[in-house]
């Protein structure tokens, strides 16, 4: 930070640096928050009542850890770009070729580490956890097909249905 000289990118680095933390925080916060309260329900149906009835509010710590995950790249990318002494604006100020090279090597290595980190790593863990959570549910419903005794009153049809029963009055 004392190393960004310039007011104004020295603004910018230190506002998105504090909303990021701020963003993390509670994220974390609230994360951990809904794990507590999940771990207080007994089954899957309670959890199942709890997340409705939290509706788009049981996305917030994710869309707060995006949002903070963004805003970190902003002083990231200040700090490459206008550093005093390896900023991409003064490499060419010195008669240094180490530290010109030393600045490109590093710009380019922090690009493609956000590249791949942001564009192919993530998407493709996001993917791998509905893919495996799709090829669970299969086995299961599979499993209860198999074992299930329709003189028993078992409904196929109803798992085919997310609907929550609703509570008789």
């Amino acid at each position: 930070g004392y190393d960004i000289r310039d007011h104004t990118p020295a603004a910018l680095f230190y506002a998105a640096a504090g909303m990021a933390s701020v963003l993390f925080f509670w994220a974390t916060t609230f994360a951990i928050f809904q794990i507590i309260m999940m771990h207080e329900m007994s089954d899957d149906l309670e959890i199942d009542c709890f997340l409705r009835a939290m509706g788009h509010s049981a996305q917030l710590p994710g869309q707060m850890l995006t949002v903070a995950a963004s805003l970190v790249n902003i002083p990231i990318v200040v700090y490459l770009v206008f550093c005093h002494d390896f900023g991409l604006l003064r490499v060419h100020e010195y008669d240094d070729s180490v530290r010109e090279v030393l600045c490109y090597f590093v710009s380019v290595v922090v690009v493609i580490v956000l590249v791949r980190g942001y564009w192919s790593t993530i998407p493709g863990m996001i993917a791998a956890v509905y893919k495996a959570k799709g090829k669970a549910m299969a086995a299961d419903m599979q499993a209860l097909h198999k074992n299930a005794v329709p003189s028993a009153g078992f409904d196929p049809a109803h798992l085919e249905t997310s609907a929550v029963p609703e509570a008789s009055a």
